[in-house]
């Protein structure tokens, strides 16, 4: 058996031409599986990961703001949620800040996440 020319990389013309048709077929197969639904689930997972995001930024927003209002020894913590410790952020901040518009945002953040993770469960045939 003679033995192969290798090219600058190290692969022989053979190997090369194999890898290509390798990912020539990974590639037919790949946009085989990129269908409208796995598109829009994954746009939808998107949609959902940034409101997980920016729903905890707008938290931890309320939190300094409800700090800067109390006495030292008294401030919350950033760590450790619980659902009665979110619900008395939302109290506190409402109490301290009328007029203010980050818990209104929060919660379209939060509606944000839950439409997207039901697209999402949709485009896996989760729920539908």
């Amino acid at each position: 058996m003679p033995l192969k020319r290798m090219n600058d990389i190290g692969f022989s013309r053979r190997s090369c031409r194999f890898v290509a048709s390798g990912w020539a077929k990974l590639l037919r197969t790949v946009s085989l599986l990129m269908s409208g639904r796995v598109i829009i689930g994954i746009v939808a997972f998107g949609v959902a990961g940034t409101g997980v995001f920016l729903g905890n930024m707008l938290t931890m927003i309320m939190i300094g703001e409800i700090n800067r209002k109390r006495q030292e020894g008294d401030l919350g913590s950033y760590f450790g949620f619980t659902p009665q410790k979110s619900r008395m952020i939302f109290r506190e901040y409402r109490r301290l800040y009328p007029k203010g518009k980050l818990h209104i945002y929060s919660y379209l953040a939060l509606a944000a996440v839950v439409a997207g993770m039901g697209t999402v469960a949709v485009c896996a045939r989760i729920v539908g």
